[in-house]
């Protein structure tokens, strides 16, 4: 950033852009907000690349953001925003921009070659290589002193993030780069990586917590189920008569009139336990078995 450079007015263009839509009935809610502040960002970012120098003509420009904004491209260009005044403007329509190729060639038998406006066009869009090559040098040379994890590195040669990172601390202006930058970007790497085992994390934490909340009913169903068969099979010996019925359901009454005797013996002996210990137990199981099955 060029010497005694002073940011332009941020707040100004802000109130400038939410007037102008406010103007034309354009509702400001969190979405707009958001576009605006990215808007001003990147408004500010070309003043930035442009510096001190005035922007007499095409070629010192440096940087223009082309946008169907209308109300964008009139805000950037109040006078105030800025002490240093450009002759070429921070932002124009696209309309406007086709406007002044069609005056460089009015004559329709010739043809804009638009490869090589798309190619100067991402030409000013990627990091310059000595960026990059600082980056990735610096990066080798801490590997060599203190090794860096293989996720850490994966990510550092996969991912965008890199690329992004060295962009928003940049600008794309190699004279930004400092000495700590490669760390502060390692660091956010580390921290982008934490967050993500984090999320992972808490998405597993909610998986067995409704893995739980399943063993537990179907646990609780099945301890409600045994308690009121044993209490019908005491009404049914209690309270009816089978002594005339056939002798399958006599013998099958019979032995299933043994239970409720064995299971208070049992539970006396403490081999059968309470409640809240069968509960346990069996949800336990039914949690296993179900995290397991859905895991397949």
């Amino acid at each position: 950033m060029p010497d005694k450079y002073s940011e332009i007015n941020c707040a100004k263009l802000k109130e400038l852009l939410i007037k102008r839509y406010q103007d034309n009935n354009v509702e400001i809610d969190d979405n707009r907000n958001k576009t605006i502040d990215n808007d001003v960002d990147v408004i500010s970012y070309i003043y930035r690349l442009r510096g001190n120098n005035p922007a007499s003509n095409l070629k010192n420009s440096n940087a223009i953001l082309i946008t169907t904004n209308t109300a964008l491209a009139f805000a950037s260009k109040y006078p105030a925003l800025s002490d240093v005044c450009h002759s070429i403007p921070i932002c124009m329509t696209d309309a406007f921009l086709s406007t002044i190729l069609w005056f460089c060639y009015p004559d329709s038998d010739s043809d804009i070659n638009e490869k090589v406006l798309l190619s100067e066009c991402y030409n000013k869009l990627t990091l310059s290589d000595e960026i990059l090559h600082r980056f990735y040098s610096e990066v080798k040379e801490l590997d060599a002193s203190t090794p860096i994890s293989e996720e850490i590195m994966l990510h550092i040669n996969t991912s965008r993030m890199v690329q992004e990172l060295l962009e928003i601390k940049t600008f794309n202006d190699p004279s930004l780069y400092t000495d700590k930058t490669t760390a502060e970007i390692l660091q956010e790497i580390e921290i982008a990586k934490n967050s993500k085992i984090k999320a992972l994390s808490g998405t597993l934490d909610s998986h067995d917590g409704k893995f739980l909340s399943i063993a537990r009913f179907i646990s609780g169903t099945i301890i409600s189920i045994v308690w009121f068969g044993l209490v019908i099979l005491f009404l049914i010996l209690k309270y009816i008569d089978y002594s005339n019925w056939t002798d399958i359901w006599k013998i099958v009454l019979n032995t299933l009139s043994i239970i409720p005797v064995l299971w208070g013996l049992l539970s006396w002996f403490g081999i059968i336990k309470n409640k809240a210990y069968l509960l346990d137990f069996l949800t336990k199981r039914i949690y296993t078995f179900v995290k397991n099955w859905f895991e397949q």
